[in-house]
C-alpha cells in the first residue's frame, strides 16, 4: 500500500505519463487502480531496471524501493496478463466487477491521446471483449464480490442486523456508486452521501435514495454514523483526528478504501474508533 500510494495517476498525471512514454514506446496504455499500476507498451525497453529507473524519476520514489515490486512480462505473456486482468482473474477479489470498467477507462484515455498502435489496440480490445464474455458466459462474477461487499460483510459480521445502522459514504466517484448500490441492495435504510461537489452529491442522493451532505457538514455526519466508508480521489487526508472528539464514546467503524489513504492513521488511535484500510480488507478477502 505504501508503494501504491506513491505510484499512482490522476487524470492529469495520466496524460503527462502517456506523453512521456512516447519517447520509449510507440503504443502505450497505463492501468492504475487501487490494487495495481501497470504499463502496457510496444517497446524494445523490456529491462526491469530500465523501467524502475524511469518510474523512480517520474514518481520521485527510490528505485530500490520499487524494484522488489516490479514484474516484466514480454510479448504474448503481457497480452495474456491483460486479458486475465480484465476477466477479474488477477484481482485479489477474484471476479471483481469494477476492474473491467477500469480497463475500459485506461483504453479510452490512451485512445483519446492517440497512444495506441495497431498491436496494442488489438490486445486492449480483445481484453475488454474477454472481460465481457467471462461475466456473461461463466459464473466467475456470479457472487458480485467487490471491496464494497467485503467491507459491508465485515460490518455485518460484527454488528448483526445492519438494516437500522447509519452508514456514510465519503466520495462521489465510481467506487462510491458501487458502495451506495450495495447499501441499497442490502436494505440499509440510513444512507448518507458526502462530498465536496454539491451537485454530484445531490445526484447520487437522488439515484440511491440517500441523504446528501456537503463536506462542511462532515462533523455532523460523523456524529450520526455507525460506519463510514471513505472512497474519494483526494491526494491527502480528508478525515483526520480533529474531526472526531477524543472523548467520543459511540463506536464508529471507518473503512478507508482509498489509494492514497484518505484517513489519517491517528484516527484509529481514538478508543471508540475502529479504522480498517484497503489492504486489511483485501487480506480478509483472500482468506475467504
Amino acid at each position: 500500500l505504501a508503494i501504491r500510494e506513491n505510484v499512482r495517476v490522476d487524470t492529469e498525471k495520466l496524460r503527462t505519463l502517456l506523453s512521456r512514454l512516447g519517447a520509449v514506446a510507440g503504443g502505450r496504455l497505463v492501468l492504475g487502480t487501487c490494487e495495481r499500476f501497470e504499463i502496457y507498451a510496444t517497446t524494445r525497453h523490456s529491462s526491469t531496471n530500465a523501467w524502475s529507473s524511469m518510474l523512480s524519476q517520474w514518481f520521485h520514489v527510490p528505485a530500490l524501493l520499487l524494484e522488489p515490486h516490479l514484474r516484466a512480462r514480454p510479448g504474448a505473456a503481457a497480452a495474456e496478463h491483460l486479458l486475465r486482468v480484465a476477466a477479474g482473474l488477477e484481482s485479489r477479489i477474484v471476479g471483481e466487477a469494477p476492474i473491467l470498467g477500469q480497463v475500459r477507462d485506461a483504453f479510452s484515455a490512451a485512445l483519446e491521446m492517440n497512444c495506441l498502435d495497431t498491436e496494442l489496440s488489438t490486445v486492449a480490445r480483445a481484453a475488454i471483449r474477454t472481460g465481457k464474455r467471462v461475466r456473461h458466459e461463466t459464473n466467475l462474477g456470479a457472487g458480485s464480490r467487490s471491496i464494497a461487499t467485503i467491507a459491508l460483510d465485515a460490518l455485518a459480521s460484527e454488528s448483526g442486523d445492519t438494516s437500522e445502522r447509519t452508514v456514510a459514504v465519503l466520495g462521489t466517484g465510481r467506487l462510491a456508486e458501487v458502495v451506495l448500490s450495495e447499501l441499497r441492495r442490502r436494505e440499509i435504510r440510513n444512507r448518507i452521501s458526502v462530498g465536496r461537489d454539491v451537485q454530484r452529491v445531490s445526484d447520487l442522493a437522488l439515484r440511491f435514495d440517500s441523504d446528501a451532505q456537503p463536506m462542511s457538514r462532515l462533523g455532523h455526519v460523523l456524529d450520526r454514523a455507525d460506519a463510514v466508508i471513505v472512497c474519494t480521489a483526494a491526494s491527502t487526508y480528508v478525515l483526520d483526528a480533529a474531526a472526531l472528539p477524543a472523548d467520543r464514546r459511540r463506536p464508529l467503524w471507518i473503512f478507508d478504501l482509498s489509494v492514497p489513504r484518505n484517513v489519517d492513521p491517528a484516527v484509529g488511535r481514538i478508543p471508540s474508533v475502529r479504522l480498517t484500510h484497503l489492504d486489511e480488507l483485501l487480506r480478509v478477502a483472500m482468506r475467504q
